[in-house]
This record gives structure tokens, C-alpha cells and sequence, in this order.
């Protein structure tokens, strides 16, 4: 069946329910990926009193609003961290339809298009946990910055991109980050500015987005970065510095680059070439 044949509300229906189902696993992601523990094993428990979890307690957003933000088996208040990260990816679901209805011919089959359409959901959405993590634990998992970079290798030819600029575009976004920023001020006895999983982030958004892409995202991610510490600074607000990084920024105040960092990249992922163009021109073919 043709992209076209298939009514446009129900691309919209479709992309709720896969929000959803995403959002039941960056939850558990966001809860057992910084305590090392598997994804899928045990089963889903309370974050207070351990007890397991099951009926409406598992359905994303809604259980919390059953619930008026406390949890059903024990009464505690629950944290809003979980409910705003599937608030995300349902919002990101539904806002990938027209940008995938876009980079397609109208004539184009339909497993074509979901198959675009759930790469891009599962990149979106693998951000999204990530920015969370690192915003509380100044963390990035090997299993979503290189696990996505593989996954945007493999699939490169399959979304229409060439693999020879997603090769390149890892290795220029790894690059272009840790050498002056993670390797460089450490041979010279400096702090570095960014950690090494922002420089593997950007082997992820390379991966995806080519260099020309990653190279933008990273300019996105840096601005809008310092806008905010700036801001931050500037209102008297507290920046509170994970506990995990206190020691390596030395009671320095600091904010996690990863969030930002996501947050070019989701913006270079919606909004496509349009802010490649306003970025400059004159880029490489890669």
C-alpha cells in the first residue's frame, strides 16, 4: 500500500500509541540504566517501596493521574521526572509524523515509511532518557550514545542516507568534541570541558545526522548551553551540580552539557536541512 492511500489521522493514531509504548521502556531506562541494572528485569516495581506493579499502574501518564502523583501501593509522592519524560516522547512521536510525511514521496510503501518513521522515533526518544540521566546524574550510557551510534550505522542505507557520511559523520563528531575539549586540556593539566559521553554523543548524532548535521547540533546545543548558565547566573538561581561530578569540577558551578546537547540534536532532527541553510553555506558534500 502507498503513503498515500492511508488517511492522515491515522499516522497521528498510531504515532500516540507508539509514544506510549515508548515511554513505559525510557521510564524504566531512566530508573535502572545509572544503577546498573537490566532493563527488563525485574519486573516493573514501585520507585518508593519496591512493590510490584501491575494493571493501570503501568500505563504511561495515565497512572500518574489515577494516582494524583502519588503512588497507588504505598501513598508516597511520586518524583515528576518520569511523567515529564513521557510527556516527551509522546510529544516527540506524534511531532515525527510530518517531519517523516515530508522526507518521503507521497508513492512511497508503507513499510518504507514506518520503517523511517520508528528509526527516527527510536533515536528521538533514546535522546530524550538520555538527557534525562545525564541532567540528574551527569551520566550518559555506553548502551544509548555507541548503541545508537551502531544502530544509525546499520540502518543508514534503509533511511536513505549514504553510509559512507554516517561513518564520517561519527568520526567527525567524536573528534570535533574530545580532542580540544575531553584529550586536549588534559594533557595540559586543565579541566576538561565536556566528558567523554558528550563526545560519544556526538558519535550518535554524526552517525545520524552526518557530519554537516552534527556539527550544527553541536552549535545548537553550545549556544543555547551557555544561554542558559548565563541566564542561570544571572536571576541568583542555584545551579545544583550532580554529586556524582562535585569532585571533578572542583565546588565549581556547572551545568551538564548532555541535555543541550540532545536538544540540538532533536532540533537538527525536526527541523532538517532548513537549519543546515541557516547555519551557512559552502559545506562539504558530507
Amino acid at each position: 500500500m502507498p503513503l498515500r492511500d492511508l488517511p492522515g489521522p491515522v499516522f497521528y493514531v498510531a504515532a500516540a500509541l507508539v509514544g506510549l509504548a515508548w515511554s513505559a521502556v525510557a521510564t524504566a531506562a531512566l530508573r535502572r540504566l545509572p544503577r546498573g541494572l537490566p532493563l527488563l528485569r525485574p519486573g516493573p516495581t514501585c520507585p518508593r517501596c519496591e512493590a510490584k506493579l501491575g494493571g493501570l499502574d503501568l500505563v504511561p501518564i495515565v497512572s500518574f493521574l489515577v494516582g494524583r502523583g502519588r503512588a497507588r501501593c504505598c501513598g508516597a509522592r511520586l518524583d515528576l521526572s518520569p511523567l515529564l519524560l513521557e510527556l516527551s516522547c509522546v510529544a516527540a512521536a506524534i511531532g515525527l509524523v510530518p517531519v517523516t510525511l515530508r522526507s518521503l514521496e507521497p508513492w512511497s510503501p508503507l513499510h518504507r515509511a514506518a520503517f523511517v518513521y520508528l528509526a527516527s522515533a527510536a533515536l528521538a526518544h533514546a535522546l530524550l532518557v538520555a538527557a534525562f540521566i545525564d541532567a540528574r546524574h551527569a551520566y550518559l550510557p555506553d548502551a544509548i550514545t555507541l548503541g545508537g551510534a551502531l544502530l544509525g550505522v546499520c540502518t543508514a542505507g534503509l533511511r536513505g542516507q549514504d553510509l559512507h557520511a554516517s561513518l564520517v559523520g561519527a568520526c567527525v563528531g567524536f573528534f570535533v568534541t574530545a580532542l580540544p575539549f575531553v584529550y586536549g586540556p588534559r594533557m595540559f593539566g586543565a579541566r576538561p570541558g565536556l566528558g567523554l559521553g558528550d563526545a560519544k554523543l556526538m558519535i550518535l548524532a554524526g552517525a545520524w545526522l552526518g557530519a554537516r548535521g552534527a556539527l550544527v547540533a553541536l552549535g545548537l546545543g553550545a549556544v543555547q548551553g551557555l544561554l542558559a548558565f548565563g541566564i542561570a547566573r544571572a536571576v541568583g538561581r542555584k545551579i545544583l551540580v550532580p554529586e556524582e561530578v562535585r569532585d571533578e569540577v572542583g565546588g565549581q558551578p556547572a551545568l551538564p552539557f548532555g541535555p543541550f546537547l540532545v536538544l540540538g540534536v532533536l532540533e537538527r532532527l525536526f527541523l532538517g536541512p532548513a537549519l543546515d541553510a541557516f547555519a551557512g553555506v559552502g559545506w562539504p558534500p558530507w
